[in-house]
């Protein structure tokens, strides 16, 4: 995943990502924290419940310019026991990257 003005994006040895399909809604690319490059996020106080992951906690991405696009991704600390394989993943809103390559060709 790539963002202009460099947010946080994910490793080029990023592969080991979970994907998530979800009725209505856009398949979501679960990344472990090793294949992102964390020192361009930084934890949010946000945070949501959806009845069927948990409780998800948000970050926001740091740009070069020195601001902050808030709540660009999310994760699940501790999912409800039937997610057991999105814990402690990250996960980047689609419309928070400039592009997504799943096995070096767009998703």
């Amino acid at each position: 995943m790539c963002r202009s003005g460099s947010t946080a994006r994910s490793s080029p040895t990023a592969k080991r990502p979970v994907l998530l399909f979800e009725t209505h809604l856009p398949t979501r690319f679960y990344l472990p924290p090793e294949d992102i490059r964390l020192e361009r996020l930084t934890a949010s106080n946000s945070t949501t419940r959806c009845p069927y992951k948990g409780i998800a906690s948000y970050w926001s991405g740091l740009l070069k310019d020195g601001s902050v696009r808030p709540d660009i991704a999310w994760s699940y600390r501790d999912p409800i026991d039937e997610m057991p394989k999105i814990k402690g993943l990250i996960a980047f809103y689609p419309q928070a990257v400039d592009r997504i390559h799943l096995d070096g060709q767009p998703a």
